[in-house]
C-alpha cells in the first residue's frame, strides 16, 4: 500500500494548492520581479504577527504579508495582488487568515 498517498510528485502536480505548486509559483514570482534579487532593499513595516515587509529596487516594490498565527488579521495594502494563500481580499484590504500570506506588486 502507498502510505504516502498525496505526497508524491504526481499527486502534488495535480493539486493547484499543493506545496509543490506553491513553491513553483513563488520561484516564478521571484524570477519575474527584480526587487526580489540580491540588490533589492528590505524595509520592515511590521515585525511579529503579522510580518510585513517591502522589497524595493528601481523597477518594482513588492509587499509581503505573512501571518503564521492561528488568528485572522486585517490589513490595508497597495498594489496588485500577485499571489496569496488563505487570504480574503476586498478592494485594498486583506484578511490574512491563519497561516496565510500575500504578495503585492506596485
Amino acid at each position: 500500500t502507498n502510505d504516502h498517498k498525496g505526497i508524491d510528485v504526481e499527486s502534488q502536480e495535480k493539486d493547484q494548492n499543493s506545496l509543490l505548486n506553491t513553491v513553483k509559483q513563488l520561484i516564478k514570482i521571484r524570477k519575474s520581479y527584480s526587487c526580489f534579487n540580491l540588490d533589492g532593499k528590505t524595509e520592515y513595516i511590521e515585525k511579529g504577527y503579522p510580518l510585513i515587509y517591502k522589497r524595493k529596487d528601481e523597477k518594482n516594490t513588492a509587499t509581503v504579508m505573512i501571518n503564521p498565527s492561528n488568528k485572522p488579521i486585517t490589513r490595508a495594502f497597495t498594489g496588485k495582488v500577485s499571489y496569496s494563500v488563505n487570504c480574503d481580499v476586498v478592494d485594498n484590504n486583506v484578511m490574512l487568515n491563519a497561516q496565510s500570506f500575500l504578495i503585492t506588486i506596485e
